[in-house]
């Protein structure tokens, strides 16, 4: 971790999104923090959730943490889930790294 923080304009944590706290402890927000460079936590397994749920995750890290965390969710709902409907699953997929890469350009304009 500490030579990839170096290394790297941004840092993307990538963390379940069923139970994020058990992967993104205080010590590594931290120690992310002490690095003086922006962060994203990137939500996988999405598709397993409630977009409610998820959305309470969000709130909640963000409030755990007092800050401001970016929170993009990397894997969307698959063909026919999560308002999805008739869209091939390959653009669902697409929707969820685009969310991520422009959170990224917003964080380094």
């Amino acid at each position: 971790l500490w030579r990839v923080g170096e290394m790297s304009d941004i840092l993307v944590m990538v963390v379940d999104a069923r139970f994020p706290v058990l992967h993104f402890p205080k010590s590594i927000h931290n120690y992310l923090r002490s690095l003086n460079k922006p962060f994203i936590l990137a939500f996988t397994k999405c598709d397993l959730l409630a977009d409610e749920l998820v959305a309470a995750w969000s709130h909640e890290i963000r409030d755990y943490f007092q800050s401001d965390i970016p929170i993009c969710p990397a894997s969307i709902y698959g063909e026919g889930e999560g308002g999805n409907k008739g869209r091939p699953k390959r653009y669902v997929r697409a929707k969820g790294a685009l969310g991520l890469l422009s959170e990224c350009a917003r964080l380094v304009n």
